[in-house]
C-alpha cells in the first residue's frame, strides 16, 4: 500500500488542475508526513471502519473540499476542488494504483475480483461527492476513463516540483543518518515510479522500456515477501483487526436444518440403534420416508 500510494500520488500530479490544488493548497512541503499520514488514515478508515465511521470521515473531507478553489497559473483555468470530474480523478488513479500495485506484488486476485473491487469502490466515490453512474466500476470502464481522460493531461512546473519532493522527501537528520530510513523510501519511490503506466512515465520524461517495468515487478514482490514474514500486528493497520473482529461478531448463525426433514407429525425425541444391514426379505421403505435407517422412533414416544 506504500508503494501503491505514492503511485496513486504521481498518477494525480499529470492532471493539471489537481495538481495546482494541491500545490497551492496542501501542505506536503511544511508537513509531508502528516499530510501522508492523514491520506492513510482516511483510506483505512473507508476500507475498513464502520459505515457511521466512513460517513464521517468523507464528510470532514467534503467540508475542505468546499473551500478550494483557485486558478491553474499556465492555463488560466479556474477550479474547485469539489469539482465532481476532478475528485473521479483523484478517486480513480487512487483505486487503480491500489488494484495494479497489489496484483504485481503478487496477490492472486481474478479478474472478476478485480472488476468486484472497482464496483465496491463506488460506494467510495459516492461518498465524497462523486455521481455513482459516473465513476468506472470494473477494469474495462477504468481502461475507457482513462482513455478519455488522457488528451486533457500533462505534466506542468507544479508536477515536477511534487515528484521531486516525493522522491526525495525531508527527513529528521537523526532518522535519515541512522536509520536505514532515506535508502528505504528511495527504493519504495523508485517501485512505483516503475509502475506507473508507460504513458505517465513519459509525460514525465522518465524511460519507458520493458526492463524498467520488470524491474519494477521485482522489486515489489520481494517487498511484500519480505513484509509477510514480519508478525501481522507490525505489517496490517489497526483497522483491519478491528474489522475482522467485527465480522465475526455479525457473521449469520448456521442456518437451522430443515425441519421437513422429520414429518411434522411424527415424534421429536430421537435414538440411536445400530445400523443392520437389509435382507431380501425386508421391505423397500416408503418413498417419503426421509429419516435414516438407523434412526428410529422410541415407542410410545
Amino acid at each position: 500500500m506504500i508503494i501503491a500510494g505514492i503511485r496513486a500520488l504521481l498518477l494525480q500530479g499529470v492532471h493539471p488542475l489537481a495538481m495546482a490544488g494541491v500545490a497551492q493548497h496542501s501542505a506536503y512541503r511544511a508537513d509531508p508526513w502528516g499530510r501522508l499520514l492523514r491520506t492513510a488514515t482516511y483510506v483505512e478508515t473507508i476500507t475498513y471502519g464502520t459505515t457511521e465511521q466512513a460517513r464521517h470521515a468523507a464528510e470532514r473531507v467534503r467540508r475542505v473540499h468546499a473551500c478550494i478553489r483557485g486558478i491553474e497559473p499556465t492555463s488560466g483555468r479556474p477550479y474547485r476542488a469539489a469539482d465532481p470530474e476532478l475528485l473521479l480523478w483523484v478517486h480513480a488513479s487512487e483505486v487503480e494504483s491500489f488494484l495494479t500495485t497489489a496484483r504485481r506484488c503478487g496477490l492472486r486476485l481474478t479478474d472478476s475480483q478485480a472488476d468486484a473491487y472497482f464496483a465496491e469502490q463506488v460506494r467510495a466515490a459516492e461518498l465524497i461527492g462523486i455521481p455513482a453512474e459516473d465513476v468506472p466500476d470494473s477494469r474495462a470502464a477504468v481502461a475507457r476513463y482513462f482513455a478519455r481522460i488522457r488528451p486533457h493531461l500533462r505534466v506542468t512546473s507544479q508536477s515536477h516540483e511534487m515528484i521531486s519532493f516525493i522522491l526525495r522527501p525531508p527527513m529528521p537528520r537523526w532518522v535519515s543518518r541512522t536509520t536505514p530510513a532515506r535508502p528505504a523510501w528511495s527504493a519504495l519511490s523508485a517501485i512505483a515510479v516503475g509502475m506507473l503506466p508507460g504513458w505517465a512515465r513519459r509525460l514525465y520524461g522518465l524511460p519507458d522500456t520493458p526492463l524498467l517495468d520488470a524491474a519494477a515487478c521485482l522489486g515489489a514482490r520481494a517487498t511484500r515477501t519480505a513484509l509477510l514474514a514480519l508478525p501481522r500486528r507490525l505489517r496490517q493497520v489497526p483497522g483491519s483487526g478491528d474489522a475482522t473482529a467485527r465480522r465475526a461478531r455479525t457473521r449469520p448463525a448456521r442456518p437451522v436444518p430443515d425441519a421437513r426433514m422429520i414429518p411434522r407429525d411424527a415424534p421429536r425425541r430421537l435414538v440411536m440403534t445400530p445400523p443392520r444391514q437389509r435382507t431380501e426379505e425386508d421391505p423397500l421403505p416408503h418413498q417419503t420416508r426421509r429419516l435414516p435407517a438407523h434412526l428410529t422412533v422410541a415407542p410410545g414416544r
